[in-house]
């Protein structure tokens, strides 16, 4: 008797939505058909499903109306017709391959939360300049106050993704994620793996009281305008790793944020060949005079 009610109440809900999903099409096949871009998307996503939706699950209608929609400006219809191509049944490399440019080109579009979907399937669907563009959509999205774009930040910064890797970088990220600045990080569990959408990492806090050092600080400040591209910040990042504050001592990370730091900038150069010379780093002193000499700014 339970089962048989059960049943019943299944069967009318069913009738009920196959009848809201009716009213909804034949609402908007008219307007799809006028190019209305709206009406265009929903009919793409109803033929995206599976299940019950009054039409039958179609791949070549969804990628119809949902280009059509992307053709008239939808801000979300890139990105939906990048699943639509990921989760077909047959996920050829074609497939793949034109689900990573839908995603790329949902990665431009002016709803930031689409743009930051777009940018987390990207990840594990394109190659290292599709890993560069998601970055920079997290980079926006965060300075935005999109709190799941710090995670990401974190994320593509320990693994080297879109960017070199960079442990320091990440852990300033994760402290933004969870909202402590103040406090120390420890990377419990780190596993990533090349699959469409971003790893899973474990951040937990570990000592939410300590107060921060001066130098932690600094680092905190100069890390994500030298992302931003200021070449002050970049010179003063070059410093901290070139004497190992804060962070751990690496002339090749040294390097990286000087040749930022110094692009069209001689007095930068300048500055440079300074800090090995008074640090007795001979080879990379005379190595920075030399450009210095040849920019002819000494």
């Amino acid at each position: 008797m339970i089962k048989e009610t059960i049943a019943a109440i299944k069967s009318k809900n069913s009738a009920l939505t196959n009848q809201v999903y009716e009213t909804i099409f034949n609402t908007n096949y008219p307007l799809a058909e006028q190019g209305n871009a709206d009406a265009q998307y929903r009919l793409g996503v109803m033929y995206m499903r599976k299940g019950d939706y009054y039409v039958r699950q179609s791949d070549s209608n969804a990628e119809q109306y949902l280009t059509s929609a992307s053709q008239n400006g939808h801000p979300k219809a890139d990105y939906k017709l990048g699943l639509s191509f990921e989760t077909r049944s047959n996920l050829r490399t074609q497939n793949k391959q034109t689900a990573a440019q839908c995603y790329s080109k949902a990665c431009d579009s002016p709803h930031q939360k689409t743009a930051v979907k777009a940018a987390e399937r990207l990840v594990g669907l394109g190659g290292k300049e599709d890993q560069a563009k998601a970055i920079n959509v997290f980079r926006t999205a965060a300075k935005n106050g999109h709190n799941q774009a710090y995670k990401h930040l974190g994320d593509m910064y320990y693994c080297g993704l879109g960017t070199e890797q960079n442990s320091e970088g990440a852990l300033f990220y994760y402290r933004k994620f969870i909202g402590n600045d103040q406090a120390t990080l420890e990377i419990s569990r780190a596993h990533f793996v090349m699959k469409p959408g971003l790893g899973d990492f474990e951040v937990t806090i570990k000592d939410k009281n300590r107060k921060a050092s001066e130098e932690e600080l600094l680092f905190e400040t100069f890390f994500p305008l030298a992302g931003d591209g200021d070449q002050n910040a970049q010179l003063q990042l070059g410093l901290m790793y070139l004497d190992g504050h804060y962070v751990t001592k690496s002339i090749q990370n040294a390097e990286k944020y000087f040749e930022l730091a110094c692009r069209d900038n001689p007095h930068h150069v300048t500055m440079v060949s300074a800090a090995y010379s008074d640090r007795e780093h001979h080879q990379q002193a005379k190595s920075w005079q030399n450009r210095a000499v040849k920019e002819s700014i000494i």
